[in-house]
């Protein structure tokens, strides 16, 4: 049977094991000879944008968590502070990894999700037993010093996976698949010699530092049966099928097949892979998104532009431009695809437009608008007169107050509409991200006169 629901919480993983320990696959972890031989951690993946069923959450540019989506088991209420590297999301809760390796978790954690790893830290030789069955706990390698610490984070539906600063595997949450048969989805595979780790709906796969890829847990589709190849730098793990990513920057996907979501497009120049539950994204070097599978929702259709980072969820997708701007795609069930406000960078602010002289004369060569503003950016203007065509210009102007020279000569007689639009340096790429950029905009009018007459 599958477990009854305890209560949604909040905790902060706590306390590791007294020596060197591996957690075996069927539960115990086995006391390591020697410490001295640790290599020092590796860097903190810097995941800082991530997805889930339907939440998404960013490590915004003070260091600080934001979340958006749904928000039915409290994994929108992120923790404070502003010093986080890394941030994942599953089913209904959220993790993430500060700076000092700590790890935070959130959200539902009905199966013991965020709760983390746990052990008595007896002593030197002492062996401690995984938790395992309907749900499950895993140490991993780990040394006695307080809370867990780990270098990357990814979260299945219900269950959580780490790397640790030991470069082993701990895994904690539920143990078993939808059906309530026990596939160890939250009992990884011993050693201390992997980098990444990513977990899919009901299995987990993680990267080796040799570049191979290891899979355990639910297998139903072959979503567990990693190829053999030796040159991987990442993997992503979705409902049913994984995909992962070659050194030639080409990529390959196993599993269930529906849809496509296994069969990722030809070529090279991929950086970056993400998995859904049905798709599967790609980053190419240019910046540009490929995405494959699923796309009853739009979540295989990603918006053009050039982007930074890539996440995919349930039915949606997720990324950053290079200008820092975060949009998204696909489903938008549970406001998932609505960047809410604060996290995008702000436009400019505009103000004190006005002309430098009007009314002038026909004739006239230029006049000049004026106008300050709050930050740097990309400006438009247009002067117009129904019946009389328009005029456009486009340029950059500076924080402060500016100056642009508007072409008269050849205007006629009449009340011209001049409209100043202020935008970041990177337009948004399309109307799709409309909600991600609002743009500043004032008018003035120019008015243009007959040239006196000379009384004889």
């Amino acid at each position: 049977m599958i477990i009854k629901p305890r209560s949604t919480t909040r905790s902060r993983s706590t306390a590791l094991i007294a020596v060197l320990a591996v957690c075996a696959l069927f539960g115990t972890v086995a006391a390591s000879p020697a410490v001295a031989g640790v290599l020092p951690p590796d860097p903190v993946v810097a995941s800082t944008l991530a997805s889930g069923k339907s939440t998404t959450c960013a490590i915004l540019s003070g260091k600080n968590l934001k979340c958006w989506g749904s928000n039915s088991d409290g994994q929108r209420l992120a923790p404070s502070g502003s010093n986080f590297a890394a941030v994942a999301v599953g089913g209904y809760h959220a993790c993430a990894i500060a700076a000092d390796y700590t790890v935070d978790c959130w959200g539902d954690n009905h199966f013991g999700q965020t709760d983390g790893p746990i052990s008595g830290c007896r002593g030197a030789g002492v062996r401690e037993d995984c938790l395992a069955g309907p749900r499950a706990v895993c140490l991993g390698t780990t040394i006695c010093s307080g809370d867990l610490q780990a270098t990357d984070i990814s979260l299945g539906k219900f269950h959580s996976c780490a790397v640790t600063i030991y470069r082993s595997l701990s895994c904690w949450g539920l143990n078993q698949d939808m059906n309530g048969v026990v596939v160890n989805q939250s009992i990884p595979p011993g050693g201390i010699d992997f980098k990444r780790v990513s977990a899919g709906g009901y299995h987990s796969c993680a990267l080796k530092t040799d570049k191979t890829i290891v899979c355990w847990g639910g297998n139903w589709a072959g979503q567990a049966d990693a190829p053999a190849d030796t040159d991987f730098t990442a993997v992503a793990a979705g409902r049913t099928h994984t995909c992962g990513l070659h050194e030639t920057g080409s990529i390959s996907c196993w599993g269930e097949n529906g849809s496509g979501r296994a069969t990722p497009p030809s070529g090279t120049g991929f950086t970056k892979i993400a998995s859904g539950y049905a798709h599967s994204c790609g980053l190419r070097s240019s910046g540009a998104i490929v995405c494959w599978g699923d796309n009853s929702e739009g979540q295989a259709t990603a918006p053009a532009g050039k982007y930074s980072s890539i996440t995919a969820g349930g039915n949606y997708g997720c990324a950053q431009r290079v200008d820092d701007f975060f949009v998204c795609w696909g489903s938008n069930s549970e406001s998932q695809r609505v960047v809410p406000e604060g996290v995008n960078p702000s436009q400019p602010a505009l103000s004190g437009l006005k002309l430098g002289r009007s009314p002038i004369t026909v004739g006239t060569a230029s006049t000049t608008l004026l106008f300050t503003a709050s930050k740097p950016g990309v400006r438009t203007m247009t002067l117009n007169r129904p019946g009389s065509g328009t005029r456009t210009s486009v340029g950059n102007f500076k924080a402060g107050r500016n100056s642009i020279t508007i072409n008269t000569s050849g205007l006629k007689v009449g009340t011209y509409k001049v409209k100043l639009t202020l935008a970041l340096p990177t337009p948004p790429p399309s109307r799709r991200a409309a909600s991600a950029a609002v743009v500043s905009s004032s008018t003035v009018y120019l008015v243009v006169t007959p040239k006196a007459t000379t009384r004889r």
